[in-house]
């Protein structure tokens, strides 16, 4: 950062209290009133960001209009040049703000967390209403904060008559609008902290009321337990987690916490935008019903009548818990809710009360687009961010995409599902398969001195093949720690996995249920069959296919697991999860190359050739790239992620194939396997769908980045009109690849990549009957 001068005008700079990439935070002297006051100096890049004093000068202003107790105090905001140069790096602006004596909240939970000393309810109850009041007031203004976290509430210790902790100041509202513009895509630098950030807003969106509703629930969670619901290093890490596991249950690191109150956190974190709590004021009323208080009268009347979902009384966490372990249909690969929510319409119309960071929600019926936008100023990031939020909440059930139906000729009893952890790795299959979820119904409870053991098996025969069989991390048969508990005739149990998040699939392929002696665990399952109660397995019959024996098994590996022609070459973890970030890497760039569009340049920018080139190394592949750039082109990603190419260009000469193709054979494969079963029959057939129709969409996305890359390199063939068409076309085209795209002619979704990858995750469900093999 720049050197500051000692003065600010008639602010004197005392003592820096903070820094952060692009501001800095200072406790400063104001000469003429003789009063402290903390300065918010923001450093911005004006050379990237033109619009930023527009935008500052257009936020400060709402912010500065804001008057409520629990929000600072703006008194004024400028722009300093150190120059005549409007765009000199020197220039920079701030905010003065009242000084607020005290620490942050952030600082307070740390020292708590450490001693083991959580809020009593009444403190959390204060706490929250405090906070609550302050959100509502400035939602009611139009003012969105988009990055509540603890280091940006102030903890005023000249205040604690409602709170010993002292009053709670929100600080920094619109600071992630001012140095955020809309033109965000997953790979900018995010403002916000990932782990208080919203899952749409990782995806990109400015985020509106419901995401500063689920920063308070983040908030919550880690005030009541000490930790907080998801960890990673990055944004990446955590969008992953956020959008492919769903938070650890609060109970399991607090016995203490009810399950009322684990409900509203629960719901306080739905992925779901609309599936959150209204208002932060029926928020702070929940807490305090589920904490058997009286919601302050201060919080007046909750703006909508709280219903089942927001009235977490215990009879209603009974109801709602009870609700989601019903088995209807089995969750994805990872652990993903899928009831349909039904909210008011007037709740509806509160929850989407800012247009501008208006995000869908299944409340909305929202749909992939339908046909290309011609604009004559591109909508940023539309079809993109929108609709990778969108799938993740469709293709957990929304759609009806993903229901199973029982359909064996074994007696059904339930399924075991393998769930993701969202611990993925890029140079592994960890992460990927390495959870169990076990779904039972009808079961009776144990004979008297007896229980249920569970036990995870490996393959019925051997494969044959080394490069599917994972190294033995596990040792089986492995007996699971966990006992299989009977509620009403049901039982549910999740296998976490051996907490170095290796993959499963690798390795286990059967499951037993045994009823034994309650007084002595056993080392391995008893060889009385009798004693055998439940079992399942993946199918594994051999068929031959072109002189080559195959089953299933093997194939369901290839894609979550292994496959030796890409191992290789270094790439770790199946096929599946190849296709699935490469598809969502073009599309990537499609909308970064886009949103550089600007009316009336005179060319394509360097940043848009540089795109160009990316999307055609992942597309044609590192061997095969030459065939639509010129030679001495650098390749510009990653050298062992475009080993493979997502489409098969030059079938002649490229082995192995492309994802695309790849994955199709493995399909094929499956459906023509004699121990297939229907469930497994329908999701390869969606998955087929979903990828010969991306196949043709990466096809134009192909042709429109070639005429694009010759418009960027020869500036004779530029012609404006057409290449912001072809831009317009090219996110259209790769974001129907990744998402699908929506019919109007009858409202039907055709499947892309993201719903396939789903429905691969789903063909590995293992259904449990009471019929038994043999032998083991």
């Amino acid at each position: 950062m720049s050197v500051l001068p000692p003065y600010l005008d008639k602010y004197q700079l005392l003592e820096r209290l903070g820094r952060g990439g692009a501001a800095e935070v200072w406790k400063a002297l104001d000469t003429q009133l003789e009063r402290f006051v903390a300065i918010k100096i923001l450093h911005p890049d004006l050379q990237e960001d033109e619009h930023f004093i527009e935008r500052f000068q257009r936020e400060a202003r709402l912010v500065a209009a804001l008057r409520h107790p629990n929000i600072v105090s703006v008194h004024e905001f400028r722009i300093t040049r150190s120059g005549e140069d409007t765009l000199s790096p020197r220039t920079f602006a701030y905010m003065v703000m009242d000084y607020i004596e005290g620490q942050s909240l952030g600082t307070y939970m740390q020292a708590s967390i450490a001693s083991g000393q959580l809020p009593t309810p009444i403190e959390l109850v204060n706490l929250f209403t405090s906070l609550g009041l302050a959100i509502d007031y400035a939602h009611s203004h139009g003012v969105i904060h988009r990055d509540i976290k603890p280091a940006n509430i102030m903890l005023d210790s000249h205040y604690t008559e409602r709170n010993l902790m002292g009053e709670p100041i929100l600080t920094d509202f619109g600071i992630a609008r001012m140095m955020n513009s809309t033109t965000s895509t997953q790979t900018n630098s995010q403002i916000g902290t990932p782990f208080y950030l919203a899952p749409e807003q990782l995806q990109g969106y400015p985020g509106n009321e419901q995401s500063d509703l689920y920063a308070l629930g983040v908030i919550l969670y880690e005030m009541v337990t000490g930790s907080l619901p998801f960890r990673g290093e990055t944004p990446l890490e955590m969008g992953l987690q956020q959008f492919h596991a769903d938070p650890v249950s609060p109970i399991t690191h607090n016995a203490q916490i009810s399950p009322a109150l684990s409900v509203v956190i629960l719901k306080s974190l739905s992925r779901d935008p609309g599936a959150r709590f209204s208002s932060a004021a029926a928020l702070t009323s929940a807490i305090a019903e589920a904490l058997q208080l009286p919601a302050p009268d201060v919080l007046g009347p909750v703006p909508y009548p709280l219903n089942n979902d927001e009235r977490p009384t215990l009879n209603a966490a009974r109801s709602q818990l009870e609700a989601e372990t019903v088995l209807v249909s089995p969750p994805d690969l990872v652990r993903v809710k899928t009831e349909k929510v039904v909210m008011p319409d007037t709740m509806v119309a509160h929850v989407s009360k800012t247009p501008a960071s208006r995000i869908p929600t299944q409340l909305m019926q929202p749909q992939p687009p339908s046909s290309p936008v011609v604009r004559s100023r591109p909508a940023r990031v539309w079809p993109v961010l929108i609709s990778i939020v969108l799938v993740l909440l469709l293709g957990g059930g929304g759609i009806g995409l993903f229901v199973f139906h029982p359909a064996s000729s074994l007696p059904f009893s339930g399924r075991v599902f393998y769930l993701s952890s969202g611990q993925i790795s890029m140079d592994s299959a960890q992460g990927i398969a390495d959870e169990l979820q076990i779904e039972l119904q009808n079961v009776p409870s144990p004979h008297a001195g007896k229980r249920y053991y569970v036990w995870l098996l490996g393959d019925a025969h051997s494969l044959g093949t080394g490069d599917l069989v994972g190294a033995n991390f596990f040792h089986l048969p492995l007996l699971l720690p966990d006992t299989l508990t009977i509620t009403n005739g049901q039982a549910h149990l999740l296998y976490q996995g051996d907490g170095a998040h290796h993959n499963l699939l690798a390795q286990v392929s059967r499951l037993l249920i045994t009823e034994e002696d309650a007084g002595k665990t056993p080392e391995v399952p008893t060889n009385d069959r009798s004693r055998w109660r439940y079992f399942a397995a993946l199918p594994q019959t051999n068929f031959s296919v072109a002189g080559s024996s195959t089953n299933i098994l093997l194939h369901l590996r290839h894609l979550l697991y292994s496959e030796a022609n890409i191992n290789e070459l270094g790439l770790q973890g199946g096929l599946n999860i190849w296709l699935f970030r490469n598809t969502e890497k073009i599309l990537e760039w499609s909308v970064s190359a886009r949103d550089d569009w600007k009316n009336d340049q005179p060319a394509l920018t360097d940043l848009m050739k540089n795109q160009f080139i990316r999307i055609l190394d992942y597309v044609d592949g590192s061997a095969n790239v030459y065939l639509d750039l010129p030679d001495g082109t650098p390749l510009l990603t990653d050298p062992t992620s475009t080993r493979i190419p997502l489409l098969t260009i030059n079938p002649n000469h490229q082995s192995p194939s492309g994802y695309v193709n790849h994955v199709l054979a493995h399909l094929n494969q499956i459906l023509k396997s004699p121990d297939v079963t229907s469930d497994m029959v329908k999701q390869a057939r969606l998955s087929q769908q979903a990828l010969t129709a991306s196949e043709s969409w990466l096809t134009d996305v192909r042709a429109d980045v070639n005429q694009l890359f010759r418009m960027a390199v020869e500036p004779a063939r530029f012609e404006p009109t057409t290449a912001r068409l072809l831009l317009d076309d090219l996110v259209t085209k790769a974001t129907y690849a990744y998402i699908g795209k929506l019919d109007p002619a009858t409202n039907q979704v055709q499947p892309g990549v993201m719903q396939a990858f789903y429905a691969i995750q789903q063909l590995a469900t293992l259904e449990i009957s009471t019929s038994m093999p043999a032998s083991l």
